[in-house]
């Protein structure tokens, strides 16, 4: 729904959370919510796992030693950095899941959306055959990797503040009320927060991170989708002019910051389930979650 609502669907441009979530049941019955949900699941497991994994590894044994910092007392430009590097780690490596998932989740069943070609387009159920399409057709691998420079520009600072903010949180929350946002640990005696207050915070760091870059999320979704219709083209050049355009057609509350609620309903608790989930397998497995 987000993908179809920020790229500006014909069907779904002028529709609101709710109007388009029965339109879509409608005419692609429920199946048409899990569009593209394969792809997705594919790609998420590995993103979510070198994400969390190169966080721990860029802020300990990279920029620690750059930094100076003290063992166990990583410092604020050491979250901020390993926080941005770990972003745009998983995004390299797994983005042409991440354009497969975009495409076929802008393919509606309407008579007033313009459909692919035979031979030009791309498939709607099958992921390789996306792929293949997309290397076939529209310029080798640099057609896979289109649209990743406005995703690392937004992904790099999005990380870097989400994690910052969620780490940064962690160890103030336990400083100041242990009793109110922590509880020990059984198995290492370390004080960790409780799940809930991983939750909340993870949630408004997602929040902020999503509010700030926004436009370029939105920029890389046109850019990804500009060659699926022959009026969309003008998108598939550069961020800086793909961000002109979508401000000159649509302005900035129903162009740049079209979808931005949907996203806040699927990004938000998205993130705060993974950071969760993170810290909790990490107790399970007797590791420290950290308070630095």
């Amino acid at each position: 729904m987000k993908i179809l609502v920020q790229a500006q669907n014909v069907a779904y441009k002028d529709l609101g959370i709710v109007s388009g979530l029965k339109h879509m049941i409608k005419n692609e019955s429920l199946s048409g919510l899990y569009k593209g949900n394969g792809a997705q699941a594919i790609r998420i497991f590995p993103y979510s796992g070198i994400q969390f994994f190169s966080f721990e590894l860029y802020k300990k044994n990279i920029f620690g030693p750059l930094l100076d910092s003290k063992p166990g007392q990583a410092n604020h430009m050491q979250k901020l950095l390993a926080g941005g590097a770990a972003g745009g780690t998983a995004v390299i490596l797994t983005y042409p899941l991440d354009l497969v998932r975009a495409r076929l989740t802008f393919q509606v069943k309407s008579k007033t959306v313009v459909q692919p070609q035979s031979g030009t387009g791309v498939s709607r159920s099958a992921i390789i055959n996306t792929m293949v399409n997309a290397f076939k057709n529209e310029g080798g691998f640099k057609a896979l990797y289109r649209g990743m420079s406005p995703t690392l520009i937004v992904i790099i600072p999005y990380n870097a503040c989400n994690f910052y903010t969620v780490d940064s949180s962690k160890r103030l929350a336990l400083q100041r009320d242990p009793e109110r946002f922590g509880k020990v640990d059984p198995k290492t005696g370390e004080v960790v927060l409780k799940t809930q207050s991983r939750l909340l915070f993870a949630a408004i760091s997602a929040a902020i991170a999503n509010t700030v870059g926004y436009p370029l999320d939105v920029a890389r979704r046109r850019m990804q989708l500009a060659f699926l219709s022959s009026d969309t083209t003008k998108f598939s050049e550069n961020t800086f002019k793909t961000l002109k355009l979508i401000y000159q057609e649509n302005g900035i509350t129903k162009g740049l910051y079209r979808g931005l609620s949907i996203n806040y309903l699927r990004v938000v608790p998205l993130f705060a389930v993974q950071y969760a989930t993170n810290d909790s397998m990490k107790e399970l497995f007797g590791l420290s979650t950290g308070s630095s």
